[in-house]
Formats: C-alpha cells, sequence, structure tokens
C-alpha cells in the first residue's frame, strides 16, 4: 500500500471517489460481479472508466483525470468509500518528457 508521502515522491497522482457507495473494479449486472475492466499495470487514458461506484443500486463510471500507468488499487473491491478517498495511484505519462532521478 502506497503512502501519500511516497506517492508524492514518486509523481504519483490519484484517483479519487466523487461520492459514498461501495467501490467495485467490475460491474454489476443482474446479482452477479463482472471482471475487473482495468488491471494493475495497465496503461489508461484520460476520461477512460477504471473501476466502478454502486450506490442506490446504481453503477457509476469513475473515469481518469490523468493518462499513465496503474501502478496500484488502494481500495479492494466491495469496500465502502467515502467523498474523496483515494481508490487508485497512477503514474502519469507525459509524452516526451522523461523521469528525472
Amino acid at each position: 500500500l502506497l503512502l501519500v508521502g511516497e506517492a508524492k515522491d514518486e509523481g504519483l497522482v490519484y484517483v479519487t471517489s466523487p461520492r459514498v457507495g461501495i467501490m467495485r473494479r467490475g460491474k454489476l449486472y443482474k446479482g452477479k460481479h463482472g471482471r475487473p475492466i482495468v488491471l494493475e499495470g495497465a496503461v489508461v487514458k484520460k476520461g477512460q472508466a477504471m473501476c466502478f461506484l454502486e450506490q442506490l443500486g446504481t453503477n457509476l463510471a469513475i473515469e481518469t483525470e490523468h493518462a499513465g500507468t496503474v501502478v496500484e488499487f488502494l481500495v479492494e473491491d466491495g469496500v465502502p468509500v467515502g467523498y474523496g478517498d483515494p481508490l487508485a495511484a497512477i503514474r502519469p505519462s507525459f509524452p516526451g518528457i522523461m523521469k528525472l532521478t
């Protein structure tokens, strides 16, 4: 599990929960859980759905605000989350810029 200080040092950004609900990595359909739509290590585009927030029987797609590589999901599937809770850590990709060491 990444700590906030470590994430800032590594240049990571968080995907946060916009509402209160239950975090789902796959869509719930007719009472059955689907497979995760994004896995750790996957490259995501800005605006891509990477998980769902279940609230009052509906599934709200949570989209990324940054393009990059998913480093880690910080919340397990089926765990309740609150407003602003970090759900995943992403290493942003900036075309043409190398990571400074």
